[in-house]
């Protein structure tokens, strides 16, 4: 699996960033600009990016092979997992099965109520819309939804055009059909779960959902944003996290969730 690396090697805290589906690791870049005092790890996970050649199996596989690797490059130091929407639904799964292997969690926009016929529509539904994805007019609209930069764009087409169906269809009946492990309910980890205030109700429930199985959680809304705050504004999102990591605090910024 690529993964790309910046900050500082030598710091006691390690941050991992996961992207969502349909995109690369380079859709944390304008984050990870700002936490150059930490030793951030960026993979493309499997069937996306320069990790296109290998197999997107599920997100239980992916996130069984993400904890292996932590273990590997935390070497026991303070460990953060930051994930959005696919990437947050694995991190999810992370947690649950590896309770106590992370400290910190941001769970960004992660769908985990699972919609109706998921699995039994997905695949004919793929089928007549797959030539879409490589149209450059399609992905265009579809970049703007996501707050792709023109900058960007190329990039995201790019990646676009050199998905396989069958990995397109294995990451939507996972990502529609996910539910939250039993174990998560025992993780030690302290989590901040978020959501865009423009998102769509499913995912605002998503949030109550994770926040009434754990206790060490804060759930907050971000003003204004529908999906992909990284992207819409990565000065805010690491305003917000860094301030969380420091001192367990909220933002002003942001709108608290209450369970």
């Amino acid at each position: 699996m690529y993964y790309k690396e910046s900050g500082d090697r030598e710091s006691q805290r390690v941050i991992v960033f996961l992207h969502g589906g349909g995109v690369g690791g380079w859709m944390w870049d304008g984050v990870t600009d700002y936490f150059q005092d930490s030793y951030c790890l960026i993979p493309d996970l499997p069937g996306h990016g320069r990790s296109a050649g290998e197999p997107f199996v599920s997100i239980s596989d992916t996130a069984a092979y993400l904890n292996r690797w932590i273990m590997d490059l935390a070497k026991g130091r303070e460990l953060v997992v930051a994930g959005f929407s696919l990437g947050a639904q694995i991190l999810v799964e992370m947690l649950g099965q590896e309770p106590e292997l992370m400290n910190y969690a941001i769970i960004n926009s992660a769908l985990t109520s699972p919609l109706p016929g998921a699995r039994v529509f997905t695949r004919p539904l793929i089928g007549l819309t797959f030539p879409l994805v490589r149209n450059r007019s399609f992905s265009r609209l579809q970049a703007r939804t996501l707050y792709i930069s023109d900058a960007d764009f190329e990039k995201y087409y790019e990646e676009c055009c050199r998905m396989e169906k069958e990995t397109l269809l294995s990451i939507l009946e996972e990502n529609m059909s996910f539910q939250v492990p039993s174990g998560f309910k025992k993780a030690t980890a302290n989590l901040l779960v978020t959501v865009g205030e423009k998102e769509k109700s499913v995912m605002r429930r998503s949030v109550q959902q994770l926040m009434s199985l754990q206790e060490r959680v804060a759930g907050i809304m971000f003003p204004g944003v529908g999906h992909g705050v990284p992207l819409a504004d990565p000065a805010l999102f690491h305003r917000v996290v860094q301030r969380w990591l420091a001192d367990g605090t909220i933002a002003n910024e942001v709108i608290r969730v209450q369970t």
